[in-house]
């Protein structure tokens, strides 16, 4: 099929070269000659492709619109209380001041993600031309034909009907046509089965496209289109069994040890089907002239944090990533991973709405079994500065208190990352002389934390029921309505305390002190996900016994067991729904997953969000209502596109937005 409008993309196509890998930059570019005599040699032609992956990196860049107004995260860490209602002017809202086709997250990724097309479209003309083999040809043009494939499903689930160009333009073009869904989907599974059959099941170059990534993501794509009103008979069905042949390959395997994914270092390793590239050569590999000659890395390991610096003995530093607050945590997130060990075995906990369950915690919840939380989340910080001063908490705040950042008579000792450090919750430095800066019990620990407790001891502790502490509020009262009334004042300022684990899969212990330049792998496909992917299509083409097979196998893992082995945390067919589905993606892969598609896809995006997301659906919303409705299922076309057509008013802006 051929599409002969498309958006305005500023792009030389000297960009081809040097937004992939550095290895083929020179001193001297003149050497290579023109690009009409570069681009057909094997290295020019591999350039142009290493530059098809490139352009993940920017379009993964910011992750605002797959993250922010979604049951997973927050624009906001504060609770909104009468005292401080807060502003509602943002895209986690839905405003309609934030979320408009101004939006700078929404021109942004519209920009990058077509970039990513017409690089693709290019390698797949080049190809016909190009110094290759027949059998080379046909791999390089299903590695091309899969990433284009990915971009254009990020692209029509933001926006729906989209401009769809499967060959390059030689010229600048002030027209469009949006072409609809269905077109574009037939489109994309047909280039799918095509490449699939012709990828091979690993690559000697860790990263490239393979027939695993290829089948990966035709499942996605069949089982989102089984949810749509154009829909095949066989969506769901396809989808199982594209998911099946992955699992089934050979070519991957869930590791033992939820952990390890996330071990720093240890990105490359048996359950990753497909991830992102980044380099520690901060001159070359993450240069991209596409993106006005802007370097950046992997920045997801400074975006999920907490004030830690706050409490004794912190300090903004290497170590801990710097951690902005930037997506915050609901309590769903935080409290999906306890486990009803009494009334409910293996049954997740449901976590109560807002300020419902602050006075009671049931002991019969554990985070320990499932070892996904322990693995995700970071409840302790170390003293990395030696300091004297009064104690955060209580009436006593006369008392001075001294930390140790390591020894006697230390000043500032630097942490030091040690490969064993594979329990981010555990205090590696025991015996040491370095203290605890910050401790964050476990939800159902919260009774071994009474406040006559945590209150004379010099680090900051924060049960579960300080999480409810509004930034601005009346603290005092807050404080009081979880624990009682104490003896002295026990005012203390929780406007320097973002009190609530933070999400550590991304940790970069080694990185420099920056946002933008971390190094690890950030995965896009990976055996965990595919298990569920898998369940969730046979759970609605009606097999309940494999949905439920697949499910348990990832269960298994996460209790630290054998996954073909009977576990604790087993589910049956009782308990399978798409919400339970949804609560096992984020025990699994919460920051990872493009979590607004997902809720989309599944029909519970509104209800999810306003249910867990408390800012979305908070009272103080101007006119007493959420913005967040049926419309808000498309985002609006970018304003600096649609301006700039000679023929804009025949393309149509989505409904709902001016």
């Amino acid at each position: 099929m051929k599409t002969r409008k498309i958006t305005i993309i500023y792009i030389l196509f000297f960009s081809l070269m040097v937004g992939g890998c550095a290895d083929f930059l020179v001193e001297n570019p003149s050497a290579m000659g023109t690009a009409e005599t570069y681009f057909p040699t094997t290295s020019g032609f591999d350039g142009a492709l290493n530059a098809c992956y490139s352009s993940l990196r920017a379009v993964h860049n910011s992750r605002n619109l797959w993250l922010f107004g979604t049951d997973q995260f927050m624009q906001t860490n504060s609770y909104p209380t009468d005292i401080n209602p807060g502003t509602y002017t943002n895209i986690d809202v839905y405003s309609p001041q934030g979320l408009n086709s101004d939006n700078g997250d929404i021109n942004t990724f519209w920009e990058r993600a077509y970039i990513g097309v017409d690089r693709c479209n290019r390698v797949i003309q080049l190809a016909e031309t190009a110094e290759l083999s027949a059998a080379e040809r046909a791999v390089k043009v299903g590695e091309a034909l899969t990433l284009r494939a990915l971009y254009y499903y990020y692209l029509v689930e933001q926006f729906g009907a989209i401009p769809f160009p499967v060959e390059p333009y030689t010229e600048l073009q002030v027209t469009a046509e949006r072409v609809p869904e269905e077109t574009i989907y037939a489109q994309l599974i047909g280039d799918l089965e095509q490449a699939q059959a012709v990828l091979p099941l690993t690559s000697p170059q860790f990263g490239r496209v393979t027939k695993g990534v290829a089948q990966m993501l035709l499942a996605k794509l069949y089982l989102t289109r089984g949810y749509k009103p154009f829909a095949k008979n066989d969506d769901f069905t396809n989808a199982a069994k594209y998911a099946d042949y992955v699992i089934n390959s050979g070519a991957y395997s869930l590791l033992s040890d939820f952990r390890m994914l996330f071990q720093p270092g240890n990105e490359k390793n048996d359950e990753i089907i497909f991830s992102i590239q980044w380099s520690k050569d901060q001159v070359l590999a993450q240069w991209d002239w596409s993106n006005n000659a802007t370097q950046w890395g992997n920045n997801a390991h400074s975006k999920f944090g907490l004030a830690y610096d706050n409490f004794p003995g912190g300090q903004r530093s290497n170590f801990y990533n710097r951690w902005l607050r930037t997506y915050n945590s609901t309590f769903h997130t935080l409290e999906c991973f306890g486990v009803d060990t009494l009334n409910n075995p293996g049954k997740s906990y449901v976590s109560p709405r807002l300020l419902e369950w602050i006075n009671t915690f049931p002991d019969h919840h554990s985070f320990k079994i499932d070892k996904r939380y322990n693995a995700t989340f970071c409840r302790l910080t170390m003293v990395e500065v030696s300091a004297l001063g009064s104690k955060r908490f209580g009436p006593d705040k006369s008392t001075l208190w001294q930390v140790w950042s390591q020894g006697p008579g230390s000043g500032t000792s630097n942490l030091i990352y040690n490969p064993q450090q594979t329990d981010i919750n555990r205090n590696y430095w025991e015996g040491t002389g370095r203290d605890t800066s910050m401790y964050i019990p476990a939800p159902d620990e919260s009774h071994l934390w009474p406040a006559e407790r945590f209150t004379e001891l010099p680090y900051g502790v924060i049960p579960r029921k300080l999480w409810f502490s509004n930034e601005n509020g009346d603290l005092k009262r807050s404080f009081e309505s979880a624990y009682g009334t104490l003896p002295g004042s026990l005012w203390y300022h929780m406007d320097w305390i973002q009190p609530r684990p933070a999400l550590y899969k991304f940790w970069e212990p080694e990185s420099a002190y920056n946002d933008n330049w971390g190094n690890r792998d950030f995965y896009l496909m990976r055996l965990g996900e595919t298990y569920l992917i898998a369940a969730e299509a046979h759970f609605k083409a009606g097999n309940m016994n494999e949905a439920v097979s697949r499910i348990n196998s990832v269960r298994r893992r996460a209790a630290g067991g054998d996954i073909n082995a009977p576990s604790y945390l087993d589910i049956s067919t009782d308990d399978l729904s798409i919400d339970f589905i949804l609560d096992e993606r984020t025990r699994e892969l919460v920051g990872e997953e493009n979590r607004w598609t997902e809720l989309k896809r599944t029909g519970k995006l509104i209800e999810r969000t306003l249910k867990y997301n408390w800012w979305a659906n908070s009272p103080f919303i101007p006119g007493g209502q959420p913005y967040l409705s049926e419309h808000h299922l498309l985002r609006p076309l970018p304003y600096a596109w649609w301006s700039l057509l000679a023929n804009k008013d025949e393309v149509l802006q989505n409904p709902g937005y001016n």
